[in-house]
């Protein structure tokens, strides 16, 4: 039996060396991992002190859980691994294979070469760890051989589209409260991918419809947005409920194209044929970017 792969099992690494981070805090230290919501998150290497403030609160030790946000500031420089999930997240079960890269699909990976690119996102992934192995809902690129725990889930894009195509814009009818000038951003993403497109950002919720297959396992929201300005964070909501929070720390202002997911947990698209998205970024935060969306439906079998 293969195992389900659900879109709202997130788990993520933040990896840096020497002096970089994701961002420096208010005193000028290297911030090196920041997570919203609530979740767990343990070192897997550091060999500098580490600061954790969680809940807004200092906390000891290399291992914790949280309810609304953790924060891992390194006090020199040197190596940090620090790697987070949501909890209750169980480890992926099955029997592992070997596959030739390219590879269509979704799954766990557990080992594969460097320079794979994951769901088309434009950008290398870190290295799968031992017991964090990395999930996919599509494919991986690359060439050379992987070791995966494949799934039986099945990824199909069900809505795309962008900002600057007002006919599409219309049809969803995509509603939003202070929303900037379009403008054309000529860029690339993080693995030098170019891309030159119209992008625009809003202060206040934004919310459009989609129409879902019903049954399905979830959906996988995607978003092409320019990270001019690092720290990007939302509420995302289905319906009026609460889905969680969508959120991006990183800032870059050379390849300022990336593409961030969110996964939304079945339940909350049960037997629905038509659904409300909205994504509302709360007061005192960046600008929400926005340049393309997509939504992806799980299915099992």
């Amino acid at each position: 039996m293969h195992p389900l792969l659900s879109p709202s099992e997130k788990a993520r690494l933040t990896i840096f060396s020497g002096e970089d981070c994701l961002y420096r805090d208010h005193f000028g230290r290297r911030v090196v991992a920041d997570f919203e919501g609530s979740g767990s998150a343990w070192v897997e290497k550091a060999n500098c002190p580490l600061l954790a403030i969680r809940d807004e609160e200092t906390a000891e030790g290399f291992q914790w859980t949280y309810d609304s946000s953790l924060t891992i500031v390194a006090l020199e420089p040197g190596d940090t691994i620090i790697a987070a999930a949501e909890p209750g997240r169980k480890a992926p079960t099955g029997q592992s294979t070997r596959i030739d890269l390219p590879y269509t699909g979704s799954g766990w990976i557990l080992s594969a070469p460097p320079s794979i690119t994951l769901d088309r996102r434009h950008e290398h992934p870190p290295t799968p760890l031992t017991d964090l192995a990395l999930p996919f809902f599509m494919s991986i690129e690359g060439a050379g051989t992987a070791e995966i725990l494949p799934s039986a889930t099945k990824c199909s894009l069900i809505d795309a589209f962008e900002i600057g195509d007002s006919e599409a814009v219309k049809q969803r009818r995509f509603a939003v409260q202070n929303m900037s000038k379009l403008i054309e951003l000529d860029s690339c993403f993080p693995d030098g991918s170019h891309r030159k497109a119209l992008v625009a950002s809003h202060l206040n919720k934004a919310s459009w419809f989609i129409t879902v297959p019903s049954p399905n396992d979830g959906l996988l929201l995607r978003r092409t947005y320019d990270r001019f300005h690092g720290r990007q964070r939302a509420r995302v909501f289905l319906d009026g409920t609460y889905a969680g929070y969508w959120y991006e720390p990183v800032q870059d202002r050379e390849c300022r194209w990336y593409i961030s997911d969110f996964g939304v947990p079945p339940h909350l698209v049960a037997g629905k044929q038509l659904v409300e998205i909205a994504i509302d970024p709360p007061p005192g935060t960046p600008l929400w970017s926005i340049s393309r969306m997509e939504a992806y439906a799980l299915s099992h079998g």
